[in-house]
């Protein structure tokens, strides 16, 4: 069984015996207005402890609080009331929302280096691109940050569900039980699409994909 065939089953089994956050995220997509509320009510500690992480791994004490970051999130993801959204799953909506907190931290370093432009301070060294434990992502360039998002799209799109772990493990920093607990998957599930979304990213960073 490949791995496509590995998600394809997973996600069918999910959605088999959807639980309420589930219910929630599809109900949303399909335009019910109650289920955002209901949704962010259920889900706010969850984001705001993503959001903590991310903000620690910025190096320097942050400027912004999770709480802050929640509600940023939550109107990039729904300034448009919701509508128009197509979450497919659990897994699918999480994504967004690590998507959408890399983003929020990637224009907070650009703005912080459009201000620095006119001094000369020097440029942190680039961590080892991947790598076991994550990506110290502010200390790095807001331009190869971006570069590293449009590589982990297009794992997404190749095999969605180990494109949502890597941004859940790799990108905010969540551990495999972290992971597991928000995906509603299994340990040893994130741990074999982690590792699968550590060789096709090496490979695809290498040229050969």
């Amino acid at each position: 069984m490949t791995h496509l065939d590995r998600d394809s089953q997973a996600a069918g089994e999910a959605d088999a015996h959807p639980g309420p956050t589930t219910r929630l995220v599809l109900q949303l997509a399909e335009g019910e207005d109650l289920a955002t509320g209901l949704l962010w009510s259920r889900i706010h500690e969850r984001v705001r402890t993503m959001a903590a992480r991310a903000l620690r791994r910025e190096g320097r004490e942050p400027s912004l609080e999770p709480t802050d970051v929640v509600g940023e999130i939550f109107i990039r993801l729904h300034g448009d009331g919701g509508r128009g959204t197509q979450w497919q799953n659990r897994a699918h909506f999480f994504g967004s929302v690590a998507r959408a907190i890399s983003q929020l931290l990637v224009d907070r370093a650009r703005r912080r280096k459009a201000a620095k432009r006119n001094g000369d301070r020097g440029r942190a060294p680039l961590p080892h691109l991947v790598r076991e434990g994550g990506l110290a992502m502010l200390n790095d360039d807001p331009d190869r940050i971006e570069a590293l998002h449009e590589a982990l799209d297009e794992l997404s799109r190749v095999t969605p569900r180990a494109g949502e772990v890597a941004w859940l493990r790799y990108v905010i920093g969540l551990t495999t039980a972290q992971s597991a607990e928000t995906l509603g998957v299994s340990p040893r599930t994130i741990d074999f699409d982690w590792a699968f979304a550590r060789a096709w990213l090496r490979a695809r960073i290498a040229g050969d994909l």
